[in-house]
């Protein structure tokens, strides 16, 4: 390092860390003297959400008669898109929707005048 950051770096020493990154032995020992360890000490082995959903899955599957496949809609039937006119397209528009928020500003500004 040099110049002002080098100089920055002189005066504030970084020491060694005083924690010990080891584990420490009395954890177990602390977990069962806490007064939450009565409700959470116990683990539960629960069924997760993916194992819960498949056995409702599977339950539906059991408890229906065998019906027909869901029909699926094709992108072959499209309905012909309506042609719009020059006004429609210019109020679909950026500049459009600016015109139409100050005409809305403006009805709102001469309501309030009123009010």
């Amino acid at each position: 390092m040099t110049g002002f950051a080098a100089a920055i770096a002189e005066g504030y020493p970084v020491g060694a860390p005083r924690s010990s990154m080891e584990a420490w032995d009395g954890v177990e020992a602390a977990a069962r003297a806490s007064a939450l360890h009565a409700k959470f000490g116990t683990r539960l082995d629960r069924e997760s959400a993916a194992e819960e959903l498949a056995r409702r899955v599977e339950a539906e599957r059991e408890s229906e008669p065998a019906r027909a496949p869901a029909r699926r809609w094709t992108t072959t039937r499209r309905k012909a898109k309506q042609r719009s006119g020059h006004l429609t397209d210019f109020l679909s528009s950026r500049q459009g929707k600016a015109l139409q928020r100050e005409v809305v500003r403006g009805m709102l500004g001469l309501l309030r005048k009123r009010l």
